[in-house]
């Protein structure tokens, strides 16, 4: 094999590489988040029924509490697995640009030179804002419930007490 060649396979090795990381890390991201987002759904249902049922009210305050905090640990982990998606993007690009590919056959840095062009902002908002959107949503729903929680167990206090 000649240099070129071997400069060929080199690049190939890993570019391949990083883009086979960065697309695990884009692949586990989505399963995590559709574990998460199933896992809370199915809590919140049952919260729901535990609440409606008007008895385990002190269950119900420590569930809502509990789901809360497990929802900022889901929105830490989104914030982080954004960060391991972003590494390896730019890793790529880096070796784009180590091993000189043309802007015309590169994958990576044509697509942020564009990106970055357009500019990051979008009138609806930043994708990852909208994805970091749904824990948000999960969290307001916690608090609805400890809220609703802490109302039951007042009314239960005020019928039960003189």
């Amino acid at each position: 094999m000649n240099d070129e060649e071997l400069r060929q396979k080199e690049f190939a090795e890993r570019f391949g590489a990083a883009i086979e990381t960065w697309q695990f890390e884009v692949n586990s991201y989505w399963t995590r988040t559709s574990y998460f987002a199933l896992f809370q759904a199915g809590a919140f249902t049952g919260l729901w029924g535990i609440i409606t049922s008007g008895r385990h009210i002190y269950t119900a305050i420590a569930y809502s509490v509990s789901g809360a905090m497990m929802t900022a640990i889901w929105f830490v982990n989104n914030v982080r697995m954004h960060q391991y998606v972003r590494y390896w993007w730019e890793r790529t690009g880096e070796i784009e640009e180590e091993f000189q590919v043309s802007e015309k056959r590169s994958l990576v840095r044509d697509y942020e030179k564009i990106r970055k062009d357009k500019g990051r902002a979008h009138r609806f908002g930043r994708y990852s804002w909208w994805v970091n959107a749904v824990p948000a949503v999960f969290l307001g729903g916690w608090f609805w419930m400890l809220g609703w929680s802490l109302a039951s167990l007042c009314r239960y206090l005020h019928t039960e007490l003189p």
